[in-house]
């Protein structure tokens, strides 16, 4: 900053701009005159998970969820039976990701959290049935374990929350890709389709389980409010998402950017709608 304001880049002005701002919002929230005491919107806590805060949160899944592939399969028919399955159908601590409940989130639930598969529940109600013998159609829910910073570089769905090595890992991949294909393909051998819902915090190279689906929605990391991704699934709200960043065939390929010359499996800007 020094070099940049030396050199006439940055103006003296423009830092006494933001000094001005920083400052202004400390004496508002009462700092200076009480640095160490309660600050002065402290009351504004009560409004955390009210009613108002979980309708946008939802509305914010709704708008942010990226269908990659569609196959006939979406939007889900209100009649059909839908087995909802897989490490991340009902674990809302999977779904919210890291700096949740701690730096690096959960394995276990968020409380007051609404899971995806209790999110169809409520969007469609008697449309999920228990088993994949019983279905039509199979929603697989299925992603990234919770991770933050550098810890993401070794983690992907690794259940048993370590960090594992350099050498165990060396791309971006994801861990158990192969399993996945398995049990989709076994499914559709039996006449289901199926549709994989993947929670991520980021494009992973995973085209051979892309390729294998009947559909392909990238959820992101939908927080506490699963009910948002049923609205989608089952055409109550239009999907509207489009991928923010470009989505890599391989590992090969990271890093991929705009511009850089590389064509990604799914270019920036891409999602498909209803």
């Amino acid at each position: 900053m020094k070099e940049l304001v030396a050199s006439g880049e940055i103006s003296e002005e423009r830092v006494k701009d933001a000094t001005r701002r920083i400052l202004r919002a400390k004496i508002r929230a009462g700092r200076i005159d009480n640095p160490n005491g309660p600050s002065a919107y402290v009351g504004v806590t009560s409004n955390i998970g009210s009613a108002a805060h979980r309708q946008l949160a939802r509305e914010a899944v709704q708008k942010s969820l990226v269908i990659l592939k569609n196959k006939k399969v979406l939007p889900l028919a209100t009649n059909d039976k839908i087995f909802v399955t897989g490490s991340h159908a009902n674990n809302t601590g999977l779904q919210c990701g890291a700096w949740t409940q701690g730096w690096q989130g959960t394995l276990e639930d968020v409380p007051g959290a609404t899971s995806i598969q209790a999110g169809f529940d409520e969007v469609a109600k008697g449309t999920r049935v228990a088993t994949a013998e019983e279905a039509g159609t199979i929603v697989y829910v299925i992603g990234e374990v919770p991770y933050a910073e550098w810890f993401g570089d070794y983690r992907g769905d690794d259940f048993n929350n370590k960090i594992i090595t350099k050498k165990e890992r060396t791309d971006m991949s994801f861990n158990s890709t192969d399993e996945y294909i398995a049990q989709i393909k076994e499914w559709q051998k039996a006449g289901h389709k199926v549709a994989v819902v993947f929670i991520t915090g980021r494009p992973l190279p995973i085209t051979s389980l892309i390729n294998v689906a009947d559909a392909f929605v990238v959820a992101w990391l939908p927080g506490s409010e699963g009910a948002g991704v049923a609205d989608v699934l089952f055409g109550k709200v239009k999907p509207t998402g489009k991928l923010p960043h470009t989505w890599p065939k391989d590992a090969k390929q990271i890093p991929i950017n705009v511009g850089d010359g590389k064509k990604g499996l799914y270019p920036y800007g891409f999602g498909l709608t209803y």
